[in-house]
């Protein structure tokens, strides 16, 4: 065993060019010390040792040595063919004499992968290493790069400009995972740097800038194309950098597939730390083809929400708005107003869309967590952009609760039904604003006088549910707009993409 390890570092050595000189003496006490004095051992590691030299290694050189390298085994077994291509390469298992005899030289990913540099005999750990890394290379270098070969057992690259001679040709090394440079030519002449880089498409761009991207999430799209073409100095088309910026938020956030798969596990924890909130999690009636279940809402309402609100003023603003995501989706929040007039958000549920189902659905947890009952609903008030399915909901779920419609809504609505101009949005908004019956009639009657037809669309809407002349006092705010909805969707805008 002793002799054979020696013999594989010297022919390891001599295989390669080196001046090896072999001291029997020597060699022949170390054996001794560790066999005994045993000459017809000792002449037999001699003729091993003698086998395993190539004295025409000077002539032939390390690149057509191939034969006496791999041995005539190798060339006969099928994990080997020698006319793969016209560059003859050395295709050696990996051993323990080479790495430590310090002649190829390993790839390391963790510090060497942003700015490479290939040498002669690097080895890399797979194929996939070497691709990343000549992505890199060429971003780093401002080259564009073409893989002229790849199969099972080599990797050729070579520069895209015509007439350029760098080439670099990557080989399977024999009984091992790993890849190594046999041949190369890394001088480039001629070539002027590719601003129009075909080799970065939007998955290599994200993953290189995605750690900026996240440190940075207020990029928008011009100001990312100029930071890349200045850093890197190429060019990225308005619908590549749009691509580059969702993979990259993809890449930081995870894909909305595999987090709506957590939801399970989000319930539960919050069951388990925070015992008192409502976490619910309701799945729909189909079915995939496995028979696994499917995910239909989601409603929270945390235990500090609902202590809280007890110190609250007696108002609660509904509004549903879009998630701009790839699955849709609607959040419906409840929020409300505390003493000092700030916003003081309440429940919120991710549901399919707005429907009478769904509202219903969702009113009736509020119901329970908000402790509003049948004793104590006329004391409360809600104020909606009346949504769809939302009215319906609301007289069925909480009927004596008194319900306001925003004004700017309203007006809207009045502008779409074809009643427009500045006098009669100043006279609607005087009506709105009036504090008793008969500054509310007055303005009325100025809103006939101005357009007959206006004010018919407008006599059917009832006042208690648009002005302050006829709201009650029990909620104890005379809000006319549904703005604290509007500044809590503002401020989820980030989390709701």
């Amino acid at each position: 065993m002793a002799s054979h390890q020696r013999s594989c570092s010297s022919s390891d050595w001599a295989s390669h060019g080196e001046n090896v000189e072999y001291d029997s003496d020597t060699e022949g006490s170390e054996y001794n010390e560790l066999s005994g004095d045993d000459d017809n051992v000792q002449n037999k590691d001699d003729i091993e040792f003698d086998e395993h030299i190539d004295y025409g290694v000077e002539d032939s050189g390390l690149i057509n040595n191939l034969e006496n390298e791999v041995g005539s085994k190798a060339l006969q077994s099928d994990t080997f063919d020698p006319n793969l291509s016209d560059d003859a390469s050395i295709m050696e298992s990996d051993s323990d004499c080479e790495i430590s005899g310090g002649l190829w030289t390993n790839f390391r990913a963790s510090t060497d992968m942003n700015d490479p540099e290939f040498t002669l005999g690097m080895t890399f750990a797979s194929k996939q290493e070497f691709k990343e890394a000549v992505h890199n290379y060429a971003i780093k270098n401002g080259k564009d790069m073409k893989f002229v070969k790849n199969d099972k057992y080599r990797f050729i690259v070579e520069c895209k400009q015509e007439g350029c001679p760098f080439r670099i040709s990557l080989r399977k090394v024999i009984n091992s995972l790993s890849w190594r440079i046999l041949t190369m030519e890394q001088k480039h002449d001629g070539c002027s740097w590719a601003f129009d880089n075909r080799m970065m498409n939007s998955t290599k761009i994200a993953k290189r800038w995605s750690k900026e991207i996240n440190y940075n999430p207020d990029w928008k799209m011009l100001k990312f194309k100029e930071k890349v073409h200045d850093d890197d100095k190429f060019n990225m088309s308005e619908r590549q950098t749009y691509r580059v910026l969702a993979k990259a938020k993809t890449i930081l956030k995870g894909n909305e597939e595999e987090n709506f798969n957590k939801l399970w596990s989000y319930e539960l924890e919050i069951k388990r730390t925070n015992p008192m909130s409502r976490c619910f999690v309701q799945l729909s009636d189909l079915k995939e083809m496995n028979g696994d279940t499917r995910f239909l809402r989601f409603y929270m309402c945390w235990d500090a929400c609902k202590k809280g609100f007890k110190y609250c003023r007696k108002l609660i603003g509904i509004d549903g708005t879009h998630l701009r995501t790839t699955t849709g989706g609607v959040l419906l929040s409840a929020v409300g107003i505390d003493s000092n007039d700030s916003i003081f958000p309440l429940c919120y549920a991710i549901v399919e869309k707005e429907t009478i189902q769904s509202w219903t659905w969702f009113l009736d947890f509020m119901k329970t967590d908000l402790d509003i009952t049948a004793w104590n609903e006329d004391e409360f008030t809600l104020i909606s952009d009346k949504q769809k399915g939302l009215i319906q909901a609301c007289k069925a779920i909480l009927p004596k609760v008194e319900h306001r419609f925003c004004v700017r809504h309203l007006h809207g609505n009045m502008k779409v039904a074809g009643f427009q101009g500045k006098s009669l949005k100043d006279a609607l908004w005087s009506c709105a604003r009036a504090y008793t019956v008969t500054d509310f009639n007055r303005g009325f009657r100025r809103l006939n006088e101005l357009d007959g037809n206006a004010f018919e669309w407008l006599a059917d809407k009832h006042p208690k549910e648009w002005s302050r002349s006829h709201f009650s006092c029990a909620s104890q705010s005379d809000m006319l707009v549904n703005n604290i909805c509007e500044c809590f969707n503002s401020v989820i805008s980030e989390a709701r993409q």
